[in-house]
């Protein structure tokens, strides 16, 4: 830790007042005059000529009244020329009383200086016993022994020094508020930290910084830069305050706080906050503006103001171009303008720009490196001639300095020639081997492999290449040989470059070789990521290793070519095995990656496939899940509409017009269901509408969605127009379509009308009779193939035809209901139930309608028992039954749901 200089207080007006001191002689005019020549080198700050002064003055007046005035001042001068041993011995010759205690201070500076802190402890120790209470005593003595303590802490001899600071700290402490208390501070701030005590320090340290009296800058500057050491954030934060706070005691270090600030928010890229804060820096500073201009520009390149950073580097260069301290910064600024230049093609200014970088003779890596990027912007232009020079003056100039920094950049440049011939592959690979060959053996040779390979990349990209592409993939195989054998045994490049040597082999047929490089891979626990990938592909015959490496290579970023066939290969994988979840998502995830510019088709009938899976799982789980909080079912019915939206080229907020897809019908009124669920009720009943006009318009064609897409249509007019949806479901009915169908449009119309005729006071007679007879009709024609339409149909007639009050005559209907659905005396019931046999789905709705019809019957007998223990066995039954419709394996749809909880409901 470095403290300012501290000094005798009283020692220059001493010697500036040696004319006036008092003494029992008068001195001669000569001694006065030669008194004040001492006292003039002495505030002039000429310690040399004020040492040589006082040597003078003592051999010529010996006998002097000021001999020990001037001994004293002799001692100060000689500790600020270094010479410690002869302060020493100054101070000692200073015999008079009245001078003894800056005497004593004097020795006490010197064993200061000279860092002889063990005698500084105990010369300090010794006046402090000796009575001498004085404040800057026990600052000697506190920094004797702190100093003691560093150099230990220096030493790891932690315990040693951790003794000597708790020694230290009350001294300093005790010190907090005299005239000592900014050394005080800092030491005490320095033995909080190196005691981990942190916050603490920083504390002090930022106190310091803030202190509101009239502080030397310098002080608050040392503060605040140490405390930066341990919390930029901080510091910053401190440094902002400083130079923006109006409280005059920061007047002095304003203009130096916020160069500081620049330097530090720069240090931690906080260019945003220095760009905002322009106007007001620019504002204060008068003295040290110019340096500022750096950073500004640092912030407006930040900030994409190319133009004011050009200008402010301009500015900064100009006024600093000559100043040696901020060459580094010159150097950068003029690297920068040069790029500016270039980004904005001004050549002219980059070359003049260049031309003064050189004249600064920076660092040859840099200069180097700026020769090469003139050069690759004038290719990018077309300028190859300049080009040329460019890169060939690079060569020249620095072909022979010792440093592989350089070097490094010299071979870029030679490279860069290189690239005149990639156009022509077969002159490039001659160009390239003979560089190969020059720079075998040198530090650069494997650098060269690495462009070697690089160009080889960039001819696989380039379309006009792709009739070669097993001559490149060939020739990167004798490269990767070749710095295979330079590369350390274990590392990452080496592992990276033995993948890309493996796929190499691949993309040339040879799959054998390609295997036993990737063999040392499979045993490893944590691959990387283009490890999977190339494994996947070369046990592609190896179905299960080929999905497992497949599914691992997917779960990291690939390029889309590279990710495409392999979503594809697993589709058609997961697809011949029976796994058509993986296989419909790889063919999701396919049409994700798929552009009209891969070289890879999607078959639209995989895709139609993957579009119909996620449809009928949607389907399926909305059909079982009430809460419509379904995460699977939502992302099936995302996925599913994504896919058909592709498939039928429906862009958003177009008119979509279905005449051009009139063949897939059937997919698009999967489509029209899935948006239905999905919420987008507009764009659902528009296609259910056109998928409803079909048959009118081709009445020779037969379709899957007709009866269908009616059916849905009138279900979306319920609310706003129940009588066109009721003239719907009856026109279904009246046509010749499947039973299914036909049932299912019977109960949408009775269950609408039956809701339209409820709320009335008076209940028209005709239409109930209308919806009973429907009822009736559906639940005697039972058809295993339609249910659950009858079994629901019959459970509707019994609420519809009895008040729910009604327990006996309700538990009449109910056990006649279920007397009609489990009787086998006729055909018609024989074959309902052989049907069900043979339906496991069919059969699973039947058991559980017939447990929602339990559950009813046993409600009723509650209400209407007498006897209160049967009651209450007869009302748990009932509950429990109701409830297993709300969840477990017969929870199968809305409907029991619904039923079952308004049962649940009026048992509570």
């Amino acid at each position: 830790m470095h403290y300012c200089n501290m000094r005798f207080k009283n020692s220059i007006i001493l010697a500036l007042s040696l004319l006036f001191f008092p003494c029992s002689v008068e001195a001669v005019d000569d001694e006065k005059l030669f008194l004040s020549r001492i006292a003039d080198f002495y505030e002039e700050g000429d310690y040399k000529l004020a040492e040589k002064h006082s040597s003078d003055f003592l051999a010529t007046y010996p006998h002097s009244p000021y001999r020990g005035a001037i001994f004293l001042l002799r001692g100060e001068i000689l500790i600020k020329n270094g010479n410690f041993e002869e302060a020493e011995a100054a101070f000692s010759q200073v015999d008079d009383p009245a001078l003894m205690p800056k005497v004593k201070e004097g020795i006490a500076w010197v064993y200061y200086y000279s860092k002889n802190f063990e005698k500084l402890e105990k010369w300090a120790s010794h006046e402090l016993i000796s009575g001498n209470p004085s404040p800057l005593f026990q600052l000697f003595y506190a920094e004797g022994l702190f100093r003691k303590g560093l150099l230990l802490f220096d030493r790891d001899e932690v315990e040693s020094a951790h003794e000597l600071f708790y020694k230290a700290e009350p001294l300093y402490q005790n010190l907090m508020t005299s005239e000592h208390r900014i050394p005080a501070s800092f030491a005490l701030a320095e033995i909080y930290r190196l005691s981990g005590q942190g916050t603490k320090a920083i504390a002090l340290y930022e106190e310091i910084a803030l202190d509101n009296t009239a502080l030397p800058s310098h002080y608050r500057l040392q503060a605040v830069l140490t405390l930066a050491k341990h919390d930029l954030c901080k510091a910053v934060a401190i440094l902002e305050k400083l130079w923006r706070d109006s409280d005059p005691s920061f007047d002095s270090v304003r203009e130096d706080a916020a160069i500081h600030w620049l330097e530090i928010s720069a240090k931690m890229d906080k260019y945003e906050e220095i760009h905002s804060s322009r106007e007001p820096i620019l504002a204060l500073l008068k003295n040290k503006k110019n340096s500022a201009y750096f950073y500004l520009a640092q912030s407006a390149i930040a900030a994409q103001e190319l133009k004011q950073a050009e200008g402010d580097l301009l500015t900064f260069v100009e006024n600093l171009h000559g100043e040696s301290s901020f060459k580094p910064f010159i150097q950068k600024s003029l690297g920068q303008l040069i790029d500016l230049a270039l980004f904005f093609r001004d050549i002219a200014s980059a070359e003049n720009r260049f031309s003064m970088l050189n004249e600064l003779a920076g660092e040859p890596k840099f200069l180097a490196e700026k020769m090469v990027k003139m050069a690759e912007t004038l290719r990018i232009q077309d300028n190859l001639e300049k080009s040329r020079t460019y890169l060939h003056a690079c060569i020249e100039k620095y072909k022979n300095d010792p440093s592989i920094a350089v070097q490094r950049t010299v071979f870029k440049a030679r490279l860069e020639e290189l690239k005149d011939y990639l156009p022509q592959p077969n002159l490039y690979w001659e160009m390239e081997s003979k560089l190969l060959e020059s720079c075998h053996g040198t530090p650069s040779y494997v650098d060269a492999l690495r462009f070697a390979l690089e160009s080889s990349d960039t001819l696989l990209k380039n379309p006009e290449c792709a009739d070669l592409k097993n001559q490149i993939h060939e020739h990167r195989i004798f490269i990767l040989k070749q710095l295979l054998a330079f590369l350390p045994a274990s590392s990452d490049e080496k592992d990276l470059r033995k993948l890309e040597l493996a796929h190499s082999y691949l993309c040339c047929g040879k799959t054998s070789i390609a295997q036993d490089i990737l063999q040392e891979f499979k045993k490893s626990e944590a691959l990387h990521p283009k490890a999977y990938y190339l494994l996947a592909l070369a046990f592609k015959e190896s179905p299960c290793e080929f999905a497992s490496y497949g599914e691992k290579a997917l779960s990291y970023p690939l390029s889309p070519h590279e990710s495409l066939p392999l979503h594809l290969e697993l589709f058609n994988l997961y697809l011949s095995v029976g796994n058509d979840e993986r296989a419909a998502h790889h063919q999701y995830e396919a049409l994700q990656l798929y552009s009209s510019g891969s070289n890879h088709t999607l078959s639209r009938e995989n895709q139609k496939w993957a579009a119909r899976f996620y449809y009928g799982r949607a389907k399926n789980a909305l059909n079982s899940d009430f809460s419509g909080t379904n995460d699977q079912a939502n992302g099936d019915l995302i996925r599913g509409s994504a896919i058909y939206r592709t498939l039928f080229k429906i862009e958003p907020g177009t008119p979509f017009s279905i005449d051009e897809f009139i063949h897939e019908e059937q997919d698009l009124f999967y489509f029209a269901e899935l948006i239905d669920w999905s919420g987008e009720r507009n764009f659902a009943k528009s296609l259910f509408q056109q998928l409803a006009n079909l048959k009118e318009r081709y009445p020779d064609r037969t379709f899957y969605s007709e009866g269908l897409a009616e059916l849905k249509l009138a279900h979306s007019l319920e609310k706003e127009n129940p009588e066109e949806a009721l003239s719907l479901y009856q026109r279904v009915t009246n046509k010749a379509l499947s039973a299914p169908i036909i049932a299912h449009a019977k109960l949408l119309y009775c269950e609408l009308k039956y809701r339209q005729i409820k709320p009335s006071v008076k209940v028209n007679v005709a239409d109930l009779e209308d919806v009973l007879e429907g009822l009736k009709w559906l639940k005697t024609h039972k058809d295993a193939r339609t249910e659950p339409c009858h079994l629901e149909a019959g459970y509707e007639y019994v609420e519809y035809a009895v008040p729910v009050d009604s327990y006996d005559k309700r538990l009449f209907n109910l056990k006649h209901l279920k007397e009609e659905f489990t009787n086998q005396n006729d055909l018609v019931a024989k074959d309902y139930h052989a049907a069900l046999a043979s339906l496991p789905e069919k059969m699973e709705l039947y058991i559980a309608y017939l447990r929602l019809i339990d559950a009813a019957i046993l409600e009723c007998e509650s209400r209407i028992c007498q006897n209160p223990q049967e009651k209450k066995s007869k009302a748990n039954r009932a509950f429990a039954l109701y409830s297993t419709l709300r969840q477990g394996k017969y929870t199968l749809n809305n409907y029991l749901s619904e039923k079952a909880l308004q049962g649940m409901q009026r048992l509570r």
